[in-house]
């Protein structure tokens, strides 16, 4: 990382956020489709959301994948199960209302 950050200098913020993701310093910070959570606790980048992987709803340190939220989700209806015991529509709308997903279908 220290030859990252070393070719980095004089070049802007908003270039160095575009080429990799985060700002300098920004510790343990994961881009999008990468893991996060977990025993280490690793965060998403600034507008990104840990999606917990599917049936780790007890789980105290469940890891699961970088995602971006899209402003709309289509109608699309492939019911699953929040692990919050609520059926969404679909997984995109799990995923907006930040549920992580037990399984595929209808809950019980």
């Amino acid at each position: 990382m220290k030859i990252m950050r070393q070719r980095c200098l004089g070049l802007g913020v908003a270039t160095v956020i575009a080429a990799f993701g985060a700002p300098l310093g920004t510790a343990n910070a994961a881009g999008v489709g990468e893991t996060c959570g977990g025993t280490a606790k690793i965060a998403c980048d600034a507008g990104l959301w840990c999606d917990p992987s599917p049936k780790a709803c007890n789980a105290a340190n469940a890891s699961g994948r970088c995602v971006r939220l899209g402003a709309f989700c289509d109608a699309m209806f492939l019911p699953v199960c929040g692990c919050d015991g609520k059926t969404y529509g679909n997984d995109c709308e799990r995923m907006h209302a930040k549920a992580a997903k037990d399984h595929d279908g209808a809950c019980k």
